[in-house]
């Protein structure tokens, strides 16, 4: 858990006092954060970017033809 825990509660407690969800964006590759944010009362999560997904996507398409036995 990053070093906000207890701002990140007090924003959800106020974010529910007023009828309210809390979002956050940018949280990468940390389910076990991403999983206690949800379980906070996050409904807006993101993720990552599209242009780091089409990249991410790019390199594993990129690794499987390297993967490709040529002689």
């Amino acid at each position: 858990m990053p070093n906000s825990v207890g701002e990140d509660q007090a924003t959800a407690r106020a974010a529910r006092a007023y009828g309210k969800s809390m979002g956050v964006g940018g949280v990468r590759e940390d389910l076990e954060f991403q999983t206690w944010l949800l379980q906070l009362g996050m409904r807006y999560l993101t993720g990552g970017s599209d242009v780091g997904y089409i990249l991410s996507a790019g390199r594993a398409d990129v690794k499987r033809l390297r993967e490709i036995g040529l002689s």
